[in-house]
Order: C-alpha cells, then structure tokens, then sequence
C-alpha cells in the first residue's frame, strides 16, 4: 500500500450548526462570496494571512519555533483563484536548508470546482514524494454538493478512500440541509454509509446568534465533514441540538462583531 502523509491547514475552527435552505435567485455575478468582502483575517493561532489588491487571501504564513528558541516563519500555503473563486490550496516548494535537508515541489493539495450556484466538488490529496522527478500526490477525499435552485446546497456526499492502491473512493456519508427564513441551516440529517448501506441516520438541529458569519473564511479554506453549516450559513451556530443532548458554543466578538473566540483563540480581524 502507498503511504503518504496529508497535512491540511490545522485550524481550529468553531464547531457549529447547520439547517435548511433559503431560495434566493442564481448568483451574479460569478463570485459567491465564500470569502467575507469587509474585513481582512490578519492572524489567528500561529497563522498570518497576506492578501492582494483584491482583497483575496493569496498567502498563509506559520510562525514556530524550533528547538525551542529559533523562530521561523514560513510560507505555509498558496491561494489560487480563477475567475473571482478559489480554485487551488498548494502546498509551496521547500528548499533545503540546515534545519530541512530535503526539499519538496510544490504540490496542489486541495481542489475547487464550482458550478452555477457554488462550489460542487472539494477535492483533497495527500502528498506521497517524487515520481518521475514530479511531485506525486493522491485522493485522500472528496466532497461532492448538490443544490436546488439556489446558492445553499441541499445535499453533501462525502467519499474516502477505498483501496488505495487503485486511488478508489466511496461514498461515507450524505448529509441533507434544510435552511430557516435567515438563511442558516437549521436542520441536518446525517446518514453514514458502508457499502452502499446507510447504517445510521441522525436528526441535528441548529440555532444561530444575530450576527454576520466572518469565519466562513477559515472553514471553506479547512473544509471538513462538518463544514457546512459555517461556510452556508448567514449567522454564527452557537447551539447544536441533538437525540437525547444539546451542544453550546459561547463566542466571543470584537467590536465589528467579527468571531474572534472561543475556538479559535487569538483571531485577528483588519477592518479598515
């Protein structure tokens, strides 16, 4: 079996809630605004970002500390966009120097492709070392959306691997949306799959607060299984509700109402 090791983006971002849909009408233009237009995420944990005339996040930097003393910082990931929408996530080239010996290519490591009214597939891979003097990578998963006449989708299938040897990936999981009158997913089934075989089927319900979602941001770029209702919702989860429990998410916000705690700590917002 090929081995390989997958580094994405280690964020911690809030866990929050997720609901049904609010039709509005097919975007215009092209940009859906996954990224938020007012204000400029400058830092949070161990992370900086630099952006372009644009306004896009182009560049995350991460600043450590090796051996306890010698601080560092590195260009951690590259943003790649076409056509107002981020299509790519590399992974930048590294030179050898006295604390890496060995170098590595730059390699695409996540993979956007949209169509008419958002992202319809997120695919990740994880790098597994040079092949024929190339940079060699493999599909670790993939999310795949699926909407209904508009911007929220209404269905996410999530595949991961199979057989790696021949790079299979099958479905795991589907989730449907259901959204309430703001826009915030409110509601959530979520089935996990085996074979073909839904195996479990779990009701979630979400509840929001009264403020803008600034940190879509972070989840669309670190997009996980539980992604959706941070990237699509309008407002911010602080409450998750399901059989038999319920999950609180206090936060915390600075003075343009930007999340800036609990998780993550140390979020930084440019509001200039």
């Amino acid at each position: 079996m090929n081995k390989y090791s997958f580094r994405f983006i280690p964020i911690f971002i809030i866990c929050a809630a997720i609901a049904g849909c609010k039709k509005d009408n097919a975007p215009e233009p092209k940009n859906f605004g996954y990224f938020t237009p007012d204000c400029k995420l400058t830092s949070w944990n161990e992370f900086s970002a630099r952006y372009n005339a644009d306004n896009q996040m182009i560049e995350i930097y991460r600043h450590m500390v090796y051996f306890g003393a010698t601080k560092v910082t590195e260009l951690y990931r590259t943003l790649v966009y076409e056509n107002g929408e981020l299509k790519r996530i590399v992974v930048p080239k590294i030179e050898p120097t006295e604390l890496f010996k060995e170098g590595r290519e730059a390699w695409t490591e996540v993979e956007y492709e949209y169509g008419e009214y958002g992202v319809t597939i997120i695919r990740k891979f994880g790098y597994e070392g040079i092949r024929n003097g190339q940079s060699a990578r493999v599909e670790t998963g993939r999310h795949e959306f699926k909407y209904a006449n508009s911007r929220k989708p209404v269905e996410m299938l999530t595949y991961v691997p199979f057989n790696r040897e021949i790079d299979d990936l099958r479905v795991r999981g589907k989730r449907t949306f259901e959204y309430d009158s703001r826009g915030n997913v409110s509601n959530e089934i979520s089935e996990s799959i085996i074979n073909g075989q839904v195996q479990s089927r779990l009701p979630i319900k979400y509840y929001y607060d009264d403020y803008p979602n600034t940190v879509k941001v972070l989840n669309f770029i670190n997009f996980e299984y539980f992604s959706v209702q941070n990237v699509f919702s309008v407002n911010n989860p602080v409450k998750t509700e399901y059989p038999g429990s319920v999950l609180d998410t206090p936060l915390a916000y600075d003075d343009h109402f930007n999340v800036i705690g609990r998780i993550p700590e140390a979020v930084v917002w440019d509001c200039k």
